[in-house]
């Protein structure tokens, strides 16, 4: 269990002024303290997965873009310190509050043995890795999951 924590500066707006959909992102969630404090990110690896590097650089940028500090927790397959429901994932497999950010809502893409992740990226090309893009949608899409739940039930 490895624990990487880097901080960098802050992103800049864009030329024309605009914020881009990722700058709203960050802000929306940056708002909400609570969000912020409870979405860890963890990032499950075989050693010999040619694709953590990739997967690495793609929390860097989210979590740079989103206005966060670099910190995620990174499991190895092959670790007893590994939690076993992790242990059943393929490498590299990336999740935020414990979702995994290749998946639709709620599932998890178990592998039966070690196994290289694959993942379609926003243009529907298979990649070894997800995108920054799919790793900010997750915050996202945490955000609204939590406003949700905030919502008194009706008696």
């Amino acid at each position: 269990m490895k624990d990487h924590h880097d901080t960098y500066g802050d992103n800049p707006r864009t030329r024309s002024g605009h914020r881009t959909p990722a700058e709203i992102a960050r802000d929306e969630i940056e708002a909400d303290e609570s969000v912020k404090d409870f979405l860890p990110v963890e990032l499950v690896i075989d050693s010999a997965c040619p694709n953590v590097e990739p997967a690495r650089t793609a929390i860097r940028t989210a979590l740079k873009t989103l206005g966060f500090a670099e910190k995620w927790q990174e499991w190895d397959r092959d670790s007893e310190e590994t939690p076993r429901q992790l242990r059943m994932l393929g490498s590299p497999s990336v999740l935020v509050n414990g979702l995994d950010v290749g998946c639709t809502e709620g599932e998890t893409a178990h592998a039966d043995a070690n196994s290289c992740r694959i993942y379609l990226d926003e243009s529907g090309c298979v990649c070894g890795a997800p995108t920054a893009g799919m790793i900010v949608r997750a915050f996202e899409r945490q955000k609204i999951t939590k406003a949700a739940s905030d919502i008194p039930a009706r008696a």
